[in-house]
């Protein structure tokens, strides 16, 4: 009696039918966890956006601090403070760190910053312009870019403030 089996040529063509299915699911699994983490991380990104820009439970962000100061103290690049309610607020970048600076103590706001600067600006002949000086600044432009995990997210946001009539 004959035994009936397979031969080497059936055996190599279903090894080759089983490795086209399977590196489509492969390429399927990837692209699906790729989106999914894409979407992940620029969503953490839009948190921490926010948790520096707005107003986020008994935290309050840069924008709603700068429209109340009292005025800019200090106008650098990368680093602004000003003052409210008589103490002075310093919000910097530190390495990758958005850094929010009080009397009460430091705050990490981000841990994931690409960048984060200022530019001042002044009314002049009733146009704004760009100034580097401090005292005549009436509105500040907040630039912040956050990466994380091959995502980023970038961000500006403005302020005038109510020294500023200038």
């Amino acid at each position: 009696m004959k035994k009936k089996a397979f031969t080497l040529i059936e055996l190599l063509i279903a090894m080759a039918i089983f490795a086209v299915i399977m590196a489509s699911l492969s390429l399927l699994l990837r692209t699906g966890i790729k989106s999914f983490l894409h979407g992940y991380f620029s969503t953490q990104l839009l948190e921490e956006a926010s948790t520096v820009f707005s107003d986020r439970g008994s935290s309050r962000g840069l924008i709603s601090c700068l429209r109340e100061s009292g005025g800019i103290v200090k106008a650098l690049p990368s680093e602004i403070s000003f003052m409210l309610r008589g103490g002075t607020v310093t919000y910097l970048l530190d390495g990758n760190k958005v850094i929010k600076r009080t009397a009460a103590g430091e705050n990490i706001l981000s841990g994931c910053a690409g960048d984060f600067s200022f530019r001042y600006y002044s009314r002049t002949d009733g146009k704004w312009a760009e100034t580097s000086s401090a005292a005549e600044a009436g509105a500040v432009a907040a630039y912040l870019k956050l990466v994380k995990g091959g995502s980023s997210f970038s961000c500006v946001s403005g302020a005038f403030l109510r020294n500023g009539a200038k």
